[in-house]
């Protein structure tokens, strides 16, 4: 399915939220790991920046973006930056080989790529003729980018959920008829039983 249909993120929502803890809570804790610590308001700003770096490599346009980073404080900042744009997250594993990478993005029609510090080498050697966007640095002081708009202005179209069903679809429409309006017909649930003949 591609991106365009796929209706609104999964995380989107969430990825919003975080504005509003970076301005009442922005000193507290947002993400930890080995390579840092980062604040409600760093991550913010931070995603902010990255999305709209993403933006002016690929576009508008929905497209897949590439996560090569390994699991960390870069790849969160990563996946939830492309929350922020119109485009489709799809991590990778930043310790894949350069060939392997190579063939994720062929075989998902990636747009963009976006990696850690630690995956550039790879995803140079790879050889992709995309759009390559680093994650890092942090901004060093409070970033002036503004949040990135929607994609044209209009929301994300909600996709509705509808149940399942392993019936055939000639089937689920004849189980599902109903009589017309003024129509005397009604579903029975017992067949009914022959009328007998009066005897001469």
């Amino acid at each position: 399915m591609p991106p365009d249909k796929m209706g609104e993120k999964p995380l989107h929502n969430i990825a919003m939220c975080l504005a509003g803890i970076a301005e009442t809570g922005g000193d507290k804790l947002a993400v930890a790991g080995l390579t840092g610590r980062v604040t409600y308001r760093l991550f913010e700003d931070w995603t902010n920046d990255l999305a709209n770096r993403i933006n002016a490599a690929a576009g508008m346009a929905p497209k897949v973006c590439l996560v090569v980073a390994k699991y960390d404080v870069q790849a969160i900042v990563g996946m939830f930056a492309t929350l922020k744009t119109p485009h489709i997250f799809l991590a990778v594993d930043g310790q894949s080989l350069p060939a392997n990478i190579a063939g994720i993005a062929a075989s998902t029609g990636a747009g963009v790529v976006v990696h850690d510090a630690a995956a550039a080498e790879a995803v140079r050697t790879a050889g992709l003729d995309l759009p390559l966007v680093p994650v890092g640095p942090a901004p060093a002081s409070r970033s002036t980018s503004a949040p990135p708009a929607p994609p044209g202005g209009r929301k994300r179209r909600r996709i509705r959920p509808r149940a399942f069903s392993t019936m055939p679809r000639k089937a689920r429409a004849s189980s599902n008829c109903r009589p017309r309006r003024g129509s005397r017909w009604s579903p029975r649930s017992t067949p009914r039983s022959p009328r007998r003949r009066r005897s001469g």
